[in-house]
């Protein structure tokens, strides 16, 4: 049975005339008095964890791995792909090009962001 704060929601229906057998029909709706007590959850939480540092070049280099090796899967098996399946080959070269790309932008943009909060720490404004 469906309860709302502890009372019958739902009864089954009388089977009276333009009713199914076995129907389940609402009863009232709970009054705004009728609310659950919460006073026993509490309100303290912990504070956020500090977020973590990954090395961003082992991911980006593990994801352009994986790009490789299905570039490789799928060119070893080219023959068999269907002609409108051929495109997977195409994604896989962008994939890689774009892993090749992370990898020689990531360490660039780190510079440059610790270059920005070094500036940042010395010109207090």
């Amino acid at each position: 049975m469906l309860t709302v704060a502890e009372r019958l929601a739902f009864r089954m229906a009388d089977s009276g005339v333009g009713q199914a057998r076995g129907a389940y029909q609402a009863l009232s709706t709970p009054r705004i008095t009728d609310r659950v007590n919460v006073d026993h959850v509490s309100n303290a939480r912990r504070p956020a964890p500090e977020p973590l540092e990954a090395n961003d070049q082992m991911v980006t280099a593990a994801i352009t791995a994986g790009w490789a090796v299905a570039l490789i899967v799928l060119l070893a098996i080219r023959t068999d792909i269907p002609a409108p399946d051929r495109w997977w080959i195409w994604t896989c070269v962008a994939g890689l090009g774009i892993g090749v790309f992370g990898l020689l932008y990531v360490p660039r943009l780190k510079r440059s962001r610790e270059r920005a909060a070094s500036h940042a720490r010395d010109d207090p404004r």
